[in-house]
């Protein structure tokens, strides 16, 4: 009883772990699956966000504007710069003009007018100059910088709403693998209890004759030693027919004559049946031996193949069988020897000595 008690409670151990780990495994993977559906969640929302912000930044940028804009700016300033140039060409070629006026010239008062002409064109090249540095060119270096300022808050904008995309479908990915995985290892298992079940429901069951199930067959258990002592398999080399004095060893002696004289009734049998076949083989070997073996002549070294034919088509035709006439009666095949009645009588009476010895 107490082998029993402690063999239980170890199954009982055994169970409660296995029980345990199969739900702690159960809970993990509930976890898991949940933890990686909520981050699959919040980069869903991050990247609705930064797609939304990429969508805001486009509108309120008005990039197409400002690009018109800095188009028209960049024209007004080559088109200042362009005067400026021309002005101060101008201003020194007047500069050269008024050196090169002779006395008379002055006279006439030409030199008032070359200096109204200087210095008209150096006020325009100094107004040109200050428009082109402190107007024009700053407003153009100002937008230059809101659109590019602007295509870098929508690049990154872009850049990390498909940032997030990527990891979303990276998650969704691993997420689906380890969903198939769980899958496949529970379609493994239940495959495997189905293979246990129909196993079991096909196992042989054994039972005693009076109809209660064997315990020295138990299923899933080894087999009692004693089952195979009880065994009824027959060898005619290691059986013993010799004398007994028990009863009970008379009894086995007694089988044992029986099984030898069955065995010998199928060896006569066998014996009769393949008697027949026996003589087309010997004859197929003669003529294999006779062609293989090369003559003692030294000219005549290759077996002649018309005579082997020859000899091999005689053979067949002597040893032919003959078509069966089926008008003939079929003579009846010579019955067997079959089992004395004398011993299977001597077996009867130990068994009845044995059973009153017993009683």
């Amino acid at each position: 009883f107490k082998e029993k008690a402690s063999a239980s409670l170890i199954l009982q151990r055994c169970w409660r772990g296995y029980s345990s780990r199969q739900y702690m495994h159960k809970l993990l993977f509930d976890r898991s699956i949940e933890q990686r559906k909520t981050q699959v969640c919040l980069l869903e929302a991050e990247e609705q966000y930064w797609s939304e912000v990429h969508a805001k930044l486009e509108t309120r940028l008005c990039l197409p504007k400002l690009r018109s804009d800095q188009v028209e700016l960049t024209n007004k300033v080559n088109q200042i710069h362009d005067r400026v140039i021309e002005d101060e060409r101008n201003h020194v070629e007047l500069i050269r003009e008024r050196a090169c006026l002779s006395p008379r010239a002055i006279g006439e008062g030409w030199d008032v007018e070359l200096d109204k002409g200087i210095e008209k064109y150096r006020n325009d090249v100094t107004n040109g100059k200050l428009e082109l540095l402190l107007g024009s060119s700053l407003r153009l270096r100002q937008l230059e910088e809101s659109i590019q300022s602007g295509e870098e808050s929508l690049r990154q904008a872009r850049l990390r709403a498909e940032k997030f995309s990527t990891w979303r479908e990276e998650e969704l990915k691993q997420l689906w693998q380890r969903q198939q995985q769980q899958g496949r290892e529970d379609e493994e298992r239940a495959l495997k209890i189905r293979i246990a079940d129909e196993r079991r429901k096909w196992a042989i069951a054994f039972y005693r004759s009076s109809g209660k199930p064997d315990k020295m067959r138990r299923p899933g258990r080894p087999w009692d030693p004693r089952v195979y002592k009880e065994s009824s398999t027959f060898c005619p080399v290691s059986s013993d027919t010799g004398t007994s004095k028990t009863s009970i060893d008379r009894v086995h002696n007694l089988v044992d004559q029986i099984k030898m004289q069955s065995c010998q009734n199928q060896y006569q049998l066998f014996e009769k049946v393949l008697h027949p076949l026996s003589k087309v083989l010997e004859g197929v070997n003669r003529i294999a031996k006779t062609a293989s073996t090369p003559s003692s002549v030294e000219g005549a070294r290759q077996v002649n193949d018309d005579e082997t034919a020859k000899e091999a088509e005689t053979f067949i035709k002597s040893n032919a069988p003959m078509q069966p006439n089926l008008e003939a009666k079929v003579p009846s095949r010579t019955p067997v020897n079959s089992i004395p009645w004398i011993m299977l009588d001597q077996l009867a009476a130990e068994k009845h000595k044995l059973a009153m010895e017993k009683a």
